[in-house]
């Protein structure tokens, strides 16, 4: 007889693809990563390449699209616990298009950080929104595999995007590339209007009380839970240091002097290792009974 543990481990990655729901919210997801990493590899083109604009640009850049998920990302989840996901990833996907139509047209800098920033603040919403939906349509017993799968579209898009991103900037400009991502979100926008509606949680949302309140103890409890403030905080610094690699290797890449389709392909190499780890996952998980040993193994080895 085969145990719960053994059956958990044997089980293939793309089970949850069987849930018609999930096959839905994961084509909406992988259309929103694929757009989101055709802005990435065209705002860089466009800031490095074609202004010719140097670190000082790329650091207002990142701090940019880092400030919503540092600064607003806290309040935003408080607004996503109490919000309808589908409504919310349908709207993010609907308002992200103008401002993709908006990098179409920015003569500078100044003009495209405002509609960076506020663009952002619609990838915030949507992922915490996504993550929360899953819990929805997927049984508690194949969430991993379901987790990964997001990994799998998110480290997907970030080979396939900058590949075909750097290929569209050679060939045409970053505009196309704009283009091709607004239409990105279209397509997300029509996957999700098919999603069946989550059920509200009307009891709780009215015994949460203020907004204030939802936020202050959400705080307090991860507070007083080691392991939580263990992994949120590893993770965090884990993502700094990642967000500005990524943010800032496009520098060194034109120093040693690669052109935009290069560059992409450098992006492409890379996520291909982020994927190679996803992989990975299930078979490191038989190794360490314990999650944490294993978080603080992989972070020495890739430190």
């Amino acid at each position: 007889m085969i145990s719960k543990a053994e059956d958990t481990t044997s089980r293939s990655v793309f089970a949850p693809l069987g849930i018609r729901s999930y096959r839905r919210l994961f084509t909406a997801q992988l259309f929103s990563d694929l757009g989101n990493w055709f802005d990435f590899i065209a705002i860089e083109a466009l800031i490095v390449y074609h202004w010719g604009l140097g670190a000082g640009a790329l650091a207002a850049f990142a701090i940019t699209t880092g400030i919503p998920w540092i600064l607003v990302g806290p309040w935003l989840a408080v607004v996503v616990d109490r919000s309808s996901k589908k409504i919310l990833m349908i709207m993010c996907c609907l308002l992200r298009i103008p401002f993709v139509i908006g990098f179409i047209f920015v003569p500078n800098l100044y003009v495209l950080l405002p509609l960076v920033f506020f663009k952002e603040i619609l990838d915030v919403i949507f992922d915490p929104a996504r993550q929360s939906y899953m819990r929805f349509v997927v049984p508690r017993d194949q969430l991993q595999e379901a987790n990964m799968l997001s990994q799998f579209s998110m480290n997907g898009a970030k080979i396939l995007a900058p590949t075909l991103g750097g290929i569209i900037v050679a060939a045409f400009d970053p505009q196309m590339v704009f283009i091709l991502e607004g239409i990105g979100f279209l397509l997300a926008f029509i996957a999700l209007l098919q999603l069946p509606k989550e059920k509200r949680k009307t009891e709780r949302n009215q015994e949460s009380g203020l907004f204030w309140n939802d936020f202050v103890n959400g705080i307090r409890y991860i507070q007083s839970n080691r392991i939580l403030v263990f992994t949120i905080g590893s993770m965090t610094f884990s993502m700094f240091l990642i967000w500005f690699f990524d943010k800032l290797i496009v520098l060194w890449a034109k120093k040693l002097g690669m052109g935009i389709d290069d560059f992409g392909t450098l992006l492409s190499v890379i996520a291909v290792g982020s994927i190679l780890g996803t992989f990975l996952v299930t078979p490191l998980r038989r190794r360490f009974e314990n999650p944490l040993a294993m978080i603080a193994t992989v972070g020495l080895v890739g430190g």
